[in-house]
């Protein structure tokens, strides 16, 4: 692997415009994405996921699980692997 494939940084604009049609319970895409360098956060924002199908925060795991998933299949198709921590 050569210092420019290590540094190079996905192709974010793409990836998190897949990622924000995922679906979610109530449609309400409760997510927050945020990117430093090869880095993508995700946070679930509270005030967005608050909805009667989520009362028991349940469905924002659920909705987590399709926005990942969304990236992996994404990213595989333009060549990038992504490595998971929670």
């Amino acid at each position: 692997m050569t210092d420019a494939s290590i540094n190079a940084n996905p192709p974010w604009e793409q990836l998190l415009n897949i990622a924000m049609r995922s679906p979610s319970g109530d449609n309400c895409q409760p997510w927050f994405f945020s990117t430093e360098l090869n880095i993508l956060k995700i946070k679930i924002l509270k005030e967005r996921s608050a909805h009667f199908l989520n009362k028991s925060g349940r469905a924002d795991y659920v909705s987590l699980g399709c926005v990942i998933e969304s990236l992996f299949i994404e990213a595989e198709k333009l060549g990038w692997t992504f490595n998971l921590k929670i």
